[in-house]
């Protein structure tokens, strides 16, 4: 099994728990509940009904039981693990009701395997649990605003009918305010024990939803982080890259002006070079 392999046991050590064979177990127990199950109760009945069968099939005569059958001692196992005991199979062998002892208990433990395996089935998940929660807040909401509804409406049908009937009968008048008294009480019912069950929400729950809040906020703070990051790594790009172009116009002013100054020395030489010229003409 990956649950008892060295890697397994290693990871085990790393958190400080103790792996092996009981780890094994709790870990398949927790991945395939009732295919383990299963298997265990469909063992230990083939195991436990072999042995007793073959245990009081010698005294077949004595017991007046028939004890031919592999299937009639796996029957007495069921019956005595599930403490049933209809009484139409049992041991009368020492032998016998020993292996009825040993069953009876390891049924006892497979029906608490049974037990744990329905619940852990039957539990929700951190994400299954947030959509049962809200689920259940909209049904309270949409139930809250029927009865409203149903409450508003039996007091405007009061109101317009003493409107209608100035003279009403005293029967007519009883039902019409009866069932505004039921939509009122049904209305205020709700809402106390909406906001009841609103106060006695556990502790844990109050915390594990701040401790989501908190964590899509530190998510949110997280990627504004990550977006500030980028920007100042662009911003640092921009400010090198000001500084290459800053000094690539400081090496153009600086190739510009001996450019002009070799000009204007070629200027100045031409000039005396034609001063020169002019007198032997």
């Amino acid at each position: 099994s990956s649950w008892a392999d060295h890697r397994a046991e290693q990871i085990c050590n790393d958190h400080y728990c103790e792996g092996g064979a009981n780890f094994a177990v709790k870990a398949e127990l927790k991945e395939r509940p009732y295919t383990i199950v299963s298997c265990v109760l469909m063992a230990t009945t083939i195991i436990f009904g072999v042995a007793l069968r073959n245990a009081e099939l010698p005294y077949l005569g004595v017991s007046n039981q028939d004890w031919s059958y592999y299937w009639n001692g796996m029957w007495c196992v069921i019956i005595t693990m599930t403490s049933v005991g209809f009484g139409d199979y049992y041991p009368t062998t020492h032998v016998g009701r020993i292996m009825g002892i040993l069953a009876s208990i390891f049924g006892t433990f497979i029906v608490s395997l049974m037990v744990v395996s329905l619940t852990i089935s039957s539990e929700f998940t951190p994400q299954e649990k947030k959509a049962y929660e809200r689920i259940k807040e909209q049904e309270d909401v949409i139930k809250l605003r029927t009865y409203a509804a149903d409450a508003i409406g039996s007091a405007v049908r009061l109101h317009f009918f003493f409107k209608e009937n100035k003279t009403p009968n005293n029967r007519q008048v009883a039902i019409h305010v009866n069932k505004f008294k039921r939509n009122i009480l049904r209305f205020r019912s709700h809402v106390r024990t909406k906001n009841a069950n609103e106060q006695l929400v556990p502790i844990e729950n109050i915390l594990l939803k701040l401790i989501n809040k908190i964590n899509t906020e530190m998510e949110t703070i997280k990627k504004d982080c990550d977006i500030y990051q980028r920007l100042f790594v662009k911003m640092g790009e921009l400010e090198s890259s000001q500084s290459q172009l800053q000094e690539e116009i400081d090496k153009l002013k600086k190739i510009n002006t001996s450019i002009y100054d070799k000009l204007s020395y070629l200027k100045h030489i031409e000039k005396n070079d034609t001063l020169f010229q002019t007198p032997g003409a």
